[in-house]
């Protein structure tokens, strides 16, 4: 994974910090969720790793979009794939996620960013 720069980019109710190639953080204001996300491509399939941790809540859960862009090898185009995902941890560790994305033959990774994250936290075990 290629790891050369970093750079703050806000964008409404999501934050986050990009690392160019592959790893990236984001951030949700509601619960102060945030998730970090690495990935790569193998084949015709894009792996992704996902860690959605909520320092101020220890049973939380929420949604985000993963937004897989790809490029055919043989068009000048690009094209977007959204996934829908859902989490939810009733302790205080990260949720970390194992996922893989059908994105076709012939097609080449461009990028993966998480969207729209959100979070709910179980006010029986909010933590300050």
């Amino acid at each position: 994974m290629n790891m050369i720069s970093r750079s703050c980019i806000a964008c409404l109710a999501l934050a986050w910090t990009m690392t160019a190639g592959a790893a990236e953080d984001f951030t949700s204001q509601s619960c102060r969720a945030s998730a970090a996300l690495d990935y790569f491509q193998r084949g015709a399939e894009a792996e992704a790793e996902i860690t959605v941790d909520t320092p101020h809540c220890r049973g939380a859960s929420g949604s985000f979009v993963v937004e897989v862009t790809i490029k055919a090898d043989a068009a000048d185009e690009t094209e977007k794939l959204a996934f829908a995902e859902t989490w939810k941890r009733d302790d205080d560790q990260a949720v970390v996620m194992q996922r893989r994305y059908s994105i076709g033959d012939n097609v080449q990774l461009l990028r993966i960013r998480l969207r729209k994250l959100t979070c709910s936290c179980n006010e029986e075990t909010s933590v300050d």
